[in-house]
């Protein structure tokens, strides 16, 4: 690997923006989810439940908010694709990195980060979460939940090269903003679907909330389902009833089947996006 690899994860890991959204503001949320809205859990200090809430609890937590995280990230990646691909051009054109090197390496980069910013946000939930209620999570399946993040990087960041290059496609440098919003937008629903119970088929067609899935299975070591984390919670651990969970390799044949096709997507706008001048792109 060149030096880009490690230049680009220091730039992004050091820039103001991303470091106040993704990690910041996603610190309060992790310390409004344990203080204010999980203080009713401390009602069952004494249950021989207890322990098993505060578990669920701490890794429905993380996976939320991981979601938050990695829209926010997904805001810088996005609209640096559009920001550079005049110097991309030079460089991959006139330096010794081709342009398969230059996007392997943007990709695995781009991973890196969002990893880093997930697990600074999982490390500090579980954290936080000790101290309010006295029970440490350690996940069942650490290679599994590092695998899941993994995933979810490659994921976001294949939302937002397809978002950046249509961007590009479309000459307008003015939709960029709208563009980039598209990622956390996205996570925001994934986000909204913690709280609310949806169809059952929801977590096979949104792969955000698949993903999500799977980090609290691999952290509890029990299925989840694909929505209404909350409700489950309480049903399945203090009222100890059954929920209908999700479908672990219709999920993730789902996630695979997404990340083909925009891939796919992706190579499709690439290649077309070279059809758009260097002066084009100055002019816009």
């Amino acid at each position: 690997m060149t030096k880009y690899v490690l230049y680009k994860v220091k730039r992004l890991l050091t820039t103001p923006e991303l470091i106040g959204w993704a990690i910041l503001f996603v610190e309060f949320w992790v310390f409004m989810w344990f203080y204010v809205f999980g203080s009713d859990i401390l009602s069952y200090k004494g249950m021989p439940y207890y322990e098993e809430v505060v578990k669920a609890y701490i890794s429905v937590a993380y996976s939320s908010l991981s979601l938050i995280t990695l829209g926010s990230v997904a805001i810088g990646i996005t609209s640096g694709i559009f920001a550079s691909s005049i110097s991309v051009r030079y460089v991959t054109k006139f330096g010794r990195l081709s342009p398969r090197r230059f996007f392997l390496e943007d990709f695995i980069s781009s991973t890196v980060v969002f990893v880093i910013c997930v697990s600074i946000i999982i490390l500090s939930a579980i954290g936080v979460g000790y101290m309010r209620y006295g029970v440490l999570v350690v996940p069942k399946n650490a290679l599994g939940l590092f695998l899941t993040l993994l995933a979810f990087g490659a994921f976001s960041y294949l939302i937002s090269i397809n978002l950046g290059y249509l961007a590009i496609l479309t000459k307008r440098p003015k939709l960029m903003n709208i563009f980039s919003m598209i990622p956390l937008i996205l996570a925001f629903v994934s986000y909204g679907s913690v709280f609310t119970k949806l169809s059952d088929v929801f977590p096979y067609i949104y792969p955000f909330n698949a993903l999500a899935g799977f980090v609290i299975y691999f952290s509890l070591g029990k299925i989840p389902p694909g929505s209404g984390y909350i409700q489950w919670l309480m049903m399945s651990y203090v009222h100890n009833q059954n929920v209908n969970t999700m479908n672990l390799r219709a999920a993730l044949a789902a996630i695979v089947l997404w990340m083909v096709f925009l891939t796919i997507t992706a190579i499709v706008l690439i290649r077309k996006s070279r059809g758009v001048s260097i002066e084009e792109l100055r002019i816009a």
